[in-house]
């Protein structure tokens, strides 16, 4: 399926909405490779989840006012904003737990692999935001795209289990505080979430492949 010239609006909707994604996820590798500048990174996370947010709400509006038939169901549409606000929206919340609420600036082997993997993560969704355009056109790669975001999400459950064993004999042996065993474990979990949501993403975008491809 190809859509008409009209329907571009909504997917360009969804290919800036994939890049503040993209940006926020960059900027998170920035702080826990290297915790430097934290408060320019935190705003610049903070920064891109409002533009996600204005993003949904101009695509919620463009629906509401929209006269003619949109590309792909309401529901699809929705879905996809949503999934892919969820991930912009978790990543915000790590970063303000790491150097605000918790206020870190050392870094960790496990954090730098789990931020490795969400830098990843942001490229494909960047390509699955893409590629829903022409789902009949690029189905296979696409759907290629939602493989390796079920890939990165199980190699950063693996991680953060390691990580969270890690803490824990450190911990009993007395070598960290409590206070940042409980810190270090709740950004740990935080950062796994946002492959959760990475996944949530790509069942969206498998959908709407198989429904329109």
């Amino acid at each position: 399926m190809f859509w008409k010239k009209k329907d571009a609006s909504f997917f360009k909707h969804f290919r800036d909405h994939a890049e503040s994604v993209s940006k926020g996820a960059d900027y998170l590798n920035k702080i826990f490779t290297k915790p430097v500048d934290l408060d320019f990174l935190v705003q610049a996370i903070k920064r891109e989840e409002h533009i996600a947010d204005d993003i949904c709400h101009s695509i919620i509006k463009e629906i509401s006012l929209s006269g003619f038939i949109l590309p792909i169901d309401r529901e699809d549409i929705f879905n996809f904003s949503k999934a892919t606000d969820e991930i912009i929206n978790a990543i915000n919340h790590t970063a303000e737990s790491y150097a605000i609420i918790y206020k870190l600036n050392e870094m960790t082997l496990y954090a730098n692999q789990l931020c490795s993997l969400i830098l990843e993560l942001g490229k494909f969704v960047q390509l699955s935001a893409k590629g829903i355009e022409t789902p009949s056109e690029n189905a296979e790669e696409t759907l290629k795209y939602c493989r390796n975001l079920y890939r990165i999400e199980h190699d950063a459950d693996t991680i953060a289990r390691d990580a969270l064993q890690n803490l824990f004999i450190k911990l009993k042996h007395d070598q960290i505080s409590l206070a940042d065993y409980l810190a270090w474990s709740d950004i740990y979990r935080r950062l796994e979430i946002v492959t959760d949501r990475g996944v949530d993403f790509a069942n969206v975008v498998e959908q709407i492949i198989l429904k329109y491809s």
